[in-house]
């Protein structure tokens, strides 16, 4: 069992390491999304929270051993007190995420029972990281490689897009600006309209609706995530620059949750 002055000592260099406070963040973010989108692939969320255990405790080399190290970052952050039973739960989670880790690994039992349980430690380890979000940048949060649309994909291509990803808008570049295609302002387009009216408007370009599209706002990747505008944008586009081309990224609201 490390003596609290480690612990401490570690909380106090990663309170110090911005960059790798950013980086395990964004890893852990990135573990939530794959583990929602396959609950067997549980492992991936133990693998970014393993690497948070790892920079507290360098010289631990598994989930067991970093235990003590993860409850203390998030006891701290949270401002628990000892004994909190939120802690004991914590504890109790990670214990068991080591436990259906190995049990996975040989016949492959607990895993979806365990995904809830992975995707709750990581957004603890999320908040604790965070440090009250005084220094999250965009770069920080955003969705990396994010889909756009091009300027002659047609309205039902972009509708397609949507449905297959679950977006709720797709960012589009039309007479050098960047437009959001949102799906209130599709079913607009073809709610109330015969079969022949609605194919005949998923059959134009999005180009054709330039003018109907509300211009997004576009923001640099080291922007702080306590500068943004309020009330925030639907979705918010990270680029170079305010003229960028191409994207780097897109923020929604619940990202900054």
């Amino acid at each position: 069992m490390p003596k609290l002055s480690e612990l401490q000592d570690a909380l106090t260099a990663l309170d110090g390491n911005a960059w790798a406070r950013a980086k395990l963040r964004r890893e852990l973010r990135a573990a939530r999304s794959a583990v929602l989108a396959d609950a067997e692939g549980f492992e991936v969320v133990v693998h970014a929270i393993e690497a948070a255990g790892k920079t507290l405790n360098p010289r631990g080399s598994n989930l067991n051993q970093y235990i003590p190290w993860l409850r203390h970052l998030v006891e701290t952050a949270h401002g628990w007190a000892d004994g909190d039973k939120r802690s004991r739960r914590l504890e109790a989670r990670l214990f068991l995420l080591r436990q259906t880790r190995n049990d996975h690994a040989h016949q492959g039992v607990h895993a979806r029972n365990a995904a809830d349980e992975a995707v709750e430690v990581a957004l603890l380890l999320e908040d604790a990281l965070s440090f009250s979000w005084m220094d999250v940048r965009l770069a920080d949060v955003m969705v990396r490689r994010p889909v756009v649309a091009d300027g002659d994909d047609t309205l039902g291509e972009i509708r397609r897009t949507m449905l297959s990803h679950s977006f709720s808008f797709v960012p589009v570049r039309l007479e050098g600006s960047w437009r959001l295609v949102s799906e209130r302002w599709i079913a607009d387009q073809v709610v109330g309209k015969p079969r022949s009216g609605r194919d005949a408007e998923f059959a134009r370009p999005i180009s054709d609706f330039e003018g109907q599209l509300d211009e997004a706002q576009v923001f640099g990747e080291d922007v702080p995530t306590t500068e943004l505008p309020t009330p925030l944008p639907d979705l918010l586009l990270v680029a170079e620059t305010r003229t960028a081309k191409a994207l780097l990224g897109v923020v929604s609201p619940s990202d900054l949750l």
